[in-house]
């Protein structure tokens, strides 16, 4: 990520984009036609990947002009991934959501749904780097991010773009085209959701509460008939009803074709809570509950397999010897981490660690998020958590490239486990050490 950023300012540099000899300060005023000109393009390539596009959100907008304007003086003197991503506090996104944003979480404050993305350069230039990079491209495809906020402040090399993602948990979105005759749904796949999205089914009813379809099941993209005014969405799970309303024109998804017809929300750093839809007739019959409560709380890991492989900035939790060894295993009762503690790549393919109880494997961490296993880097990790655990990384790993869960019946770290490659088994672990180095041999 250290070079893939300092790619990003390189190559401004050697496409000629607006670079002068001198450095001049540049405005703080949030360019609002190039910002929403780049979400509509990343919302466009989310839907040719099958997924909603991400609706504005005030706070998360805030968050994003907020660091933007933080981030804009001091762009020369930036040379590290986590720079980009750190306040003037040293916080990361996720610490800057809840503590300064209140951005809900799913019950902890470490379970929160928040990714960011940054980028200096053109529009056209920075969507290619996000789309090369594969932890901004995990980011800004993630199907936990429902909501966004997108900062683009002009800097002597283009613009310096600020895209925060993030979910509040069971707050589902609902949008519509240009022409109101297609719908863009989103539901709630953290992996810290209560409620999860198998099983959800949505109705639509018009603006008198009639009913004009039976419940089907959930589909992020809905053929409808065009329509006028509003429409009412119901979204149900046998456990909870959620209503949304759908007003053709103003609802609009910022794709490329409504750019020029949307404006992004007022920033906000304090969240309302969400409030009820209640437009239907209590006493007439197949109607949905007027009651939609959005609960106030929501989940996170950026490290998670259904959301965004970003690197974390982690908390120093554990120590890590130091000596020759290729791998460095550091584990506890929740987790155990996998870092590349030599000072070169490693080749980690056909890698298995485990025991009889249950193992995890190089090549199903590769299932959950493409990383070079046969080149891994220096100083990053790969990481196993006992299911809901939403284990830190230890201090030494720059970033979690891909992040497993195991049911506690599977999990093997507290007992003697080995590594092996093929039959070869590379190092016995104990339990008890919390930490285990590993020579992969010639």
């Amino acid at each position: 990520m250290y070079h893939q950023l300092r790619l990003v300012t390189a190559g401004c540099l050697l496409l000629g984009l607006l670079v002068g000899t001198a450095y001049a300060q540049p405005t703080l005023t949030n360019d609002e036609v190039v910002a929403l000109q780049v979400l509509g393009m990343v919302n466009q390539w989310r839907l040719e990947q099958g997924l909603w596009p991400l609706q504005p959100n005030a706070t998360l907008q805030a968050m994003a002009v907020d660091q933007a304007t933080y981030l804009l003086p001091n762009l020369d003197s930036i040379n590290t991934y986590e720079q980009y991503h750190a306040d003037a506090a040293g916080r990361n996104p996720r610490q800057r959501a809840v503590e300064r944003y209140g951005w809900p979480t799913y019950g902890a404050a470490d379970q929160v749904e928040i990714g960011e993305n940054a980028g200096v350069g053109t529009p056209r230039f920075v969507m290619k780097f996000w789309q090369d990079s594969e932890i901004h491209k995990k980011a800004a495809l993630s199907a936990v991010y429902r909501e966004v906020g997108i900062a683009a402040l002009p800097s002597d090399n283009g613009h310096l773009f600020m895209l925060v993602m993030g979910a509040r948990p069971g707050v589902y979105t609902a949008q519509t085209n240009r022409t109101a005759d297609t719908l863009y749904l989103s539901n709630d796949q953290s992996r810290y959701a209560k409620l999860k999205a198998d099983g959800l089914t949505v109705r639509l009813f018009n603006s008198d509460g009639l009913p004009l379809t039976e419940a089907r099941p959930w589909t992020a993209v809905l053929s409808v008939q065009p329509f006028t005014g509003s429409l009412y969405v119901l979204f149900s799970n046998g456990s909870e009803q959620q209503i949304r309303q759908v007003q053709a024109g103003i609802q609009l998804a910022v794709v490329p074709d409504t750019v020029s017809l949307v404006s992004l929300p007022v920033p906000q750093t304090i969240i309302a809570q969400p409030t009820a839809v209640a437009f239907l007739p209590t006493n007439t019959p197949n109607r949905p509950a007027a009651q939609a409560t959005e609960i106030a709380a929501t989940a996170t890991s950026v490290l998670s397999s259904n959301a965004v492989n970003t690197p974390v900035v982690a908390q120093p939790t554990r120590s890590v010897a130091s000596g020759p060894a290729d791998l460095t295993l550091i584990y506890s009762s929740d987790s155990l981490v996998v870092l590349n503690s030599a000072s070169q790549p490693v080749d980690l393919t056909g890698v298995v660690i485990g025991s009889a109880t249950g193992e995890a494997t190089v090549e199903r961490w590769g299932r959950i998020s493409s990383f070079p296993a046969d080149a891994f880097p220096s100083g990053h990790c790969l990481q196993v958590d006992r299911v809901g655990a939403g284990s830190s990384a230890p201090a030494p790993c720059k970033y979690v490239r891909s992040l497993m869960e195991l049911t506690p019946d599977k999990v093997f770290w507290t007992a003697t486990f080995t590594v092996r490659r093929a039959d070869t088994v590379l190092a016995t672990c104990e339990a008890a050490t919390g930490q285990c180095t590993v020579s992969l041999g010639g």
